[in-house]
Protein backbone atom coordinates (compact mmCIF):
# COMPACT_ATOMS: atom_id res chain seq x y z
CA UNK A 1 0.00 0.00 0.00
CA UNK A 2 1.30 3.41 -0.60
CA UNK A 3 1.39 6.54 1.01
CA UNK A 4 -2.21 7.23 2.92
CA UNK A 5 -3.16 10.77 3.27
CA UNK A 6 -4.68 11.80 6.90
CA UNK A 7 -6.18 14.82 7.39
CA UNK A 8 -6.22 16.46 11.09
CA UNK A 9 -7.07 19.48 11.59
CA UNK A 10 -7.46 21.09 8.32
CA UNK A 11 -3.52 20.03 7.38
CA UNK A 12 -2.64 16.79 5.60
CA UNK A 13 0.85 15.37 5.32
CA UNK A 14 2.06 12.47 3.71
CA UNK A 15 5.04 9.76 4.87
CA UNK A 16 7.51 9.06 7.77
CA UNK A 17 5.05 6.54 10.11
CA UNK A 18 5.20 3.00 9.01
CA UNK A 19 2.16 2.42 7.05
CA UNK A 20 2.66 5.66 5.37
CA UNK A 21 0.39 7.84 7.58
CA UNK A 22 1.69 10.92 9.45
CA UNK A 23 -0.85 12.50 11.80
CA UNK A 24 -0.91 16.63 12.16
CA UNK A 25 -2.56 18.58 15.11
CA UNK A 26 -2.92 21.67 14.76
CA UNK A 27 -1.19 23.91 16.73
CA UNK A 28 -2.67 24.16 20.46
CA UNK A 29 -0.26 27.49 21.29
CA UNK A 30 -2.82 29.93 19.08
CA UNK A 31 -5.36 31.95 20.27
CA UNK A 32 -8.70 30.86 19.35
CA UNK A 33 -12.05 32.72 19.26
CA UNK A 34 -13.22 30.14 21.90
CA UNK A 35 -9.71 30.90 23.98
CA UNK A 36 -9.91 34.74 23.93
CA UNK A 37 -13.16 34.58 25.21
CA UNK A 38 -12.90 32.42 28.43
CA UNK A 39 -9.70 34.26 28.77
CA UNK A 40 -11.75 37.18 29.23
CA UNK A 41 -14.23 36.00 30.86
CA UNK A 42 -12.37 34.23 33.71
CA UNK A 43 -10.40 37.72 34.13
CA UNK A 44 -13.64 39.33 34.02
CA UNK A 45 -14.25 37.34 37.59
CA UNK A 46 -10.89 37.83 38.59
CA UNK A 47 -8.71 40.48 37.98
CA UNK A 48 -5.96 37.86 38.06
CA UNK A 49 -4.00 36.75 34.34
CA UNK A 50 -2.68 34.10 35.63
CA UNK A 51 -5.86 32.67 36.57
CA UNK A 52 -7.10 33.22 32.86
CA UNK A 53 -4.14 31.70 30.98
CA UNK A 54 -4.57 28.71 33.07
CA UNK A 55 -8.24 28.78 32.31
CA UNK A 56 -7.59 29.50 28.23
CA UNK A 57 -4.96 27.53 27.73
CA UNK A 58 -2.58 30.20 27.31
CA UNK A 59 0.80 31.19 28.53
CA UNK A 60 1.06 34.63 30.73
CA UNK A 61 3.66 35.53 27.65
CA UNK A 62 1.09 34.38 24.70
CA UNK A 63 -1.61 36.66 26.53
CA UNK A 64 0.72 39.45 26.72
CA UNK A 65 1.84 39.39 23.70
CA UNK A 66 -1.67 39.47 21.50
CA UNK A 67 -2.37 42.34 23.96
CA UNK A 68 0.00 44.25 22.70
CA UNK A 69 -0.41 43.61 18.96
CA UNK A 70 -4.12 43.14 18.87
CA UNK A 71 -5.87 46.43 19.84
CA UNK A 72 -9.29 44.88 20.09
CA UNK A 73 -8.00 42.01 22.79
CA UNK A 74 -6.60 44.95 24.55
CA UNK A 75 -9.22 46.81 25.02
CA UNK A 76 -11.41 43.61 26.32
CA UNK A 77 -8.79 42.86 28.18
CA UNK A 78 -8.63 46.24 30.06
CA UNK A 79 -13.04 46.19 30.31
CA UNK A 80 -12.31 42.49 31.95
CA UNK A 81 -9.66 43.61 34.35
CA UNK A 82 -11.37 46.64 35.42
CA UNK A 83 -14.65 44.32 35.81
CA UNK A 84 -12.31 41.90 37.65
CA UNK A 85 -10.87 45.08 40.14
CA UNK A 86 -14.55 45.82 40.92
CA UNK A 87 -15.78 42.29 41.98
CA UNK A 88 -12.81 42.25 43.79
CA UNK A 89 -13.45 45.47 45.55
CA UNK A 90 -16.59 44.43 46.39
CA UNK A 91 -15.47 41.16 47.95
CA UNK A 92 -12.44 42.73 50.45
CA UNK A 93 -15.37 45.35 51.35
CA UNK A 94 -17.80 42.92 52.63
CA UNK A 95 -14.88 41.02 54.38
CA UNK A 96 -14.09 43.83 56.09
CA UNK A 97 -17.38 44.87 56.97
CA UNK A 98 -19.52 41.68 57.74
CA UNK A 99 -16.26 39.47 58.45
CA UNK A 100 -16.86 35.97 58.08
CA UNK A 101 -18.71 32.54 59.59
CA UNK A 102 -16.25 30.86 62.38
CA UNK A 103 -17.14 27.24 63.35
CA UNK A 104 -16.84 27.41 66.91
CA UNK A 105 -15.56 23.73 67.64
CA UNK A 106 -15.89 21.67 71.37
CA UNK A 107 -14.16 18.39 71.80
CA UNK A 108 -14.30 17.93 67.96
CA UNK A 109 -17.36 18.51 67.44
CA UNK A 110 -19.18 21.72 65.86
CA UNK A 111 -21.51 23.49 68.64
CA UNK A 112 -21.97 26.96 67.16
CA UNK A 113 -20.88 29.67 64.68
CA UNK A 114 -19.75 33.07 65.37
CA UNK A 115 -19.14 36.27 62.94
CA UNK A 116 -15.48 37.60 63.24
CA UNK A 117 -14.31 40.58 62.09
CA UNK A 118 -11.03 41.93 61.68
CA UNK A 119 -11.05 45.26 62.53
CA UNK A 120 -7.04 46.17 61.47
CA UNK A 121 -7.93 44.88 58.22
CA UNK A 122 -10.70 47.14 57.69
CA UNK A 123 -8.67 50.04 59.47
CA UNK A 124 -5.86 49.21 56.82
CA UNK A 125 -9.03 49.06 53.57
CA UNK A 126 -10.07 52.70 54.60
CA UNK A 127 -6.80 54.29 54.97
CA UNK A 128 -5.96 52.83 51.66
CA UNK A 129 -9.51 53.64 49.89
CA UNK A 130 -10.01 57.00 51.93
CA UNK A 131 -8.51 59.94 50.00
CA UNK A 132 -9.40 57.93 46.36
CA UNK A 133 -13.32 58.08 47.35
CA UNK A 134 -13.23 61.64 49.41
CA UNK A 135 -11.64 62.90 45.75
CA UNK A 136 -14.86 61.11 44.40
CA UNK A 137 -17.42 62.69 46.65
CA UNK A 138 -15.38 66.69 47.01
CA UNK A 139 -15.97 65.93 43.02
CA UNK A 140 -19.65 65.41 42.92
CA UNK A 141 -19.81 68.02 45.49
CA UNK A 142 -20.64 65.90 48.51
CA UNK A 143 -18.47 66.91 50.33
CA UNK A 144 -15.12 69.11 50.55
CA UNK A 145 -11.86 66.86 51.13
CA UNK A 146 -10.39 68.03 54.03
CA UNK A 147 -8.97 66.48 57.50
CA UNK A 148 -12.26 67.20 59.52
CA UNK A 149 -14.33 65.22 56.79
CA UNK A 150 -11.29 62.43 56.61
CA UNK A 151 -12.01 62.12 60.24
CA UNK A 152 -15.67 62.56 60.16
CA UNK A 153 -15.88 59.43 57.82
CA UNK A 154 -13.07 57.43 59.65
CA UNK A 155 -15.37 58.16 62.95
CA UNK A 156 -18.54 56.70 61.39
CA UNK A 157 -16.85 54.05 59.87
CA UNK A 158 -15.00 52.76 63.53
CA UNK A 159 -18.85 53.17 64.87
CA UNK A 160 -20.11 50.78 62.47
CA UNK A 161 -17.57 48.60 62.94
CA UNK A 162 -18.02 48.73 66.57
CA UNK A 163 -21.70 47.90 66.54
CA UNK A 164 -21.39 45.22 64.03
CA UNK A 165 -18.65 43.97 66.78
CA UNK A 166 -20.68 44.31 69.60
CA UNK A 167 -24.43 43.28 67.44
CA UNK A 168 -25.99 45.95 68.65
CA UNK A 169 -27.84 48.09 65.84
CA UNK A 170 -26.42 50.05 63.55
CA UNK A 171 -25.81 53.89 64.01
CA UNK A 172 -28.14 55.83 62.12
CA UNK A 173 -30.34 52.62 61.97
CA UNK A 174 -34.29 52.89 63.48
CA UNK A 175 -35.13 50.45 65.98
CA UNK A 176 -38.31 48.68 64.94
CA UNK A 177 -39.30 48.65 68.48
CA UNK A 178 -38.69 52.50 68.18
Amino acid sequence: MGDRELELSGKVERGAAPGGVKMVRKKSNSWTDRKRARFVEVLGLTANVTEATRASGMSRDAAYKLRQRDAEFRSEWELALFRGVELLADRVLDYAVNGTVVKVRHGGKVVDEEQRFDARFALSLLRFHRETALRARAAQGQYPLDDDAIEREIKGKFKLIEARLKGLPEPGCEDADG
